[in-house]
């Protein structure tokens, strides 16, 4: 595979957005970031969706387990891949995250590589090793 994978990132905080886009931004990948839930909501219908969507599970406003339900019903994005990072990783956690539609969970902190790999199974990359 040699074309270019795009990545939406949703996440309220700066800090660990900038972190988000600093881990992820490596050939082929290219970042989008958002702050908010109602900012991708503004653009499902009219915006081509992403390959990939990782959002907090935990975001201001609409919560990213609401964001991943609405995403799950729009036509052209209910068959993206998303990725949750949770603060709380409790049973009660993981089912609604996983009810809502998430394909993967990543606990807060997460870990750097894991998030890669997630993010390279999601999307059909596989890492060879030598």
């Amino acid at each position: 595979m040699s074309e270019q994978v795009s990545i939406l990132i949703v996440e309220d905080e700066q800090l660990d957005r900038e972190l988000l886009c600093i881990i992820l931004s490596m050939d082929p990948f290219i970042v989008n970031a958002m702050k908010s839930a109602e900012m991708v909501l503004e653009k499902i219908e009219t915006a081509s969706p992403p390959d990939l969507i990782i959002t907090n599970e935990k975001l201001e406003g609409t919560s990213g387990i609401a964001l991943i339900e609405k995403l799950r019903i729009s036509v052209n994005w209910m068959d993206v891949p998303i990725i949750a990072i949770a603060t709380d990783v409790s049973h009660t956690t993981v089912i609604s995250l996983k009810k809502s539609g998430a394909n993967a969970i990543i606990s807060r902190p997460f870990d750097p590589e894991r998030l890669q790999q997630e993010v390279l199974k999601l999307t059909g990359y596989e890492r060879v090793e030598v």
